[in-house]
């Protein structure tokens, strides 16, 4: 091949070497267009392979339930896959059965030092609302997290089944009982909007039971949950100080933001 390409050059067009040389680099470079395109489908394929590792990341970043909503917790939220089982095989079967010390130490244990929490003004003033500020704590700002009032209206729901061991309403004036039953009357107000806003479409699972003869929903369901555990933490981190008295206005300027 070498030697047809030589006996066979052009070499009559040319009087000396630099004309040979500017030839062979004349018709060895390839022309823009072509260049263009090969430098275009390298950087395509930098890209495609850059997408093959880089999508699995980005899935997992993305926020199954995105807070279109400023929440001062927004940017601790994860998710994580969470699997539902009975009361036998599940830790959470410490907040069912019948009602024991246990038990109510373990309900008001989701809630108890996380409903009312604080903030900083510049994280006040992003909020869709004003809220209230700390009567002795100027700069910072009253709020709680939904997640754990509903919870306690859920452990307030669950005692009005068992009257006898919580008889809420034995020392209770009529005007007291008054406000718990509209107060509980909003309880089941929140928890309403809670299942219908968050509207969980993880499916359930039916199976056959042979001793009642019938299909029933199986216990054990699998949802994408926030990791409740990191709320939770982030709650008890902006907690209010043991002294916050709910019945002192706030009085330093500004304190409603």
């Amino acid at each position: 091949m070498a030697i047809y390409f030589i006996e066979n050059f052009p070499w009559k067009y040319f009087s000396d070497d630099a004309s040979t040389v500017a030839y062979l680099k004349r018709v060895s470079t390839p022309s823009p267009p072509l260049f263009f395109s090969i430098v275009i489908n390298i950087v395509s394929l930098l890209f495609i392979i850059f997408l093959f590792y880089r999508i699995p990341q980005i899935s997992e970043e993305i926020s199954p339930f995105p807070q279109l909503v400023y929440s001062p917790a927004q940017d601790i939220l994860a998710y994580k896959v969470v699997t539902f089982s009975n009361a036998i095989q599940d830790d959470r079967s410490k907040y069912q059965g019948l009602p024991t010390d246990e038990v109510d130490e373990a309900w008001e244990g989701l809630y108890s030092k996380e409903v009312i929490t604080k903030i900083e003004e510049e994280q006040a003033k992003k909020l869709p609302n004003t809220t209230l500020g700390l009567h002795d704590e100027p700069g910072q700002y009253v709020i709680g997290l939904e997640v754990f009032h509903q919870l306690q209206c859920l452990n307030r729901i669950r005692k009005a089944f068992y009257p006898g061991r919580y008889s809420a309403h034995s020392n209770t004036t009529n005007e007291e009982r008054a406000f718990e039953e509209e107060d509980l009357s909003q309880c089941f107000e929140s928890i309403r909007q809670t299942l219908m806003c968050n509207a969980d479409v993880s499916t359930m699972h039916w199976e056959w039971d042979e001793e009642e003869q019938r299909a029933r929903p199986k216990p054990a369901n699998v949802h994408t949950c926030r990791d409740f555990e990191a709320i939770q933490q982030w709650a008890l981190n902006h907690q209010v100080s043991e002294d916050f008295d709910m019945h002192v206005k706030p009085t330093w300027p500004g304190s409603n933001a």
